[in-house]
């Protein structure tokens, strides 16, 4: 799998909000699957929103809401990747093979 890596200055009370987001996903993750009905929605332009149930793009979008991270104008459901590449002083640290990726971070 290919894939992009930013990342994007965040206050410590918002990475800590954010920390907490990710913790309750988490500790629930029984719970929640991919919410293949979301991308129709995206494709209608109106958000398909599932009890327990988030596509990558719209997960990471909630993420950070709960966190205090406002990105775009628009809901979580409606977010794709391509909105992230033009988020205001988000920078690429890494692209390419996510076992690459992998690899580099275990050998340093």
């Amino acid at each position: 799998t290919r894939c992009a890596l930013y990342e994007l200055t965040v206050t410590p009370e918002q990475y800590c909000r954010i920390r907490e987001a990710v913790r309750e996903f988490e500790l629930e993750r029984e719970k929640y699957h991919f919410n293949l009905l979301g991308f129709a929605g995206v494709a209608a332009g109106r958000p398909v929103n599932r009890r327990h149930a988030y596509f990558c793009s719209q997960f990471v979008s909630t993420v950070l809401e709960r966190g205090g991270v406002k990105l775009f104008d628009k809901p979580p459901g409606l977010v794709i990747p391509p909105d992230f590449l033009r988020c205001p002083g988000a920078r690429l640290i890494y692209e390419g093979r996510l076992c690459d990726y992998r690899a580099k971070r275990v050998s340093s």
